[in-house]
């Protein structure tokens, strides 16, 4: 099993091929705000894996000095793969 992550444009999403890639199937978005476009994942254990994503609430520009909540952040979610 063959798993790919992407971010960009966006949403922040994981695929899966069970073919070396020719074709992928279980496209499942993991973040749906905006992002660095910028993806990461491992597997932890067998049917396990870990995703790792930038978070960015304004995009590519700054965050506005009167936003005191607001943080860029790297992200992650762990994924559980059943194969069927």
């Amino acid at each position: 099993m063959l798993a790919l992550t992407t971010g960009g444009p966006g949403p922040v999403t994981i695929l899966f091929s069970s073919d070396e890639g020719r074709t992928c199937v279980g496209t499942t978005a993991i973040f749906s705000k905006k992002s660095t476009c910028y993806t990461d994942l491992i597997e932890l254990a067998p049917g396990k894996l870990l995703v790792v994503y930038g978070r960015v609430p304004y995009g590519w520009n700054p965050i506005p000095l009167s936003d005191k909540l607001s943080k860029n952040a790297i992200c992650g979610t762990f994924v559980a793969v059943h194969r069927r």
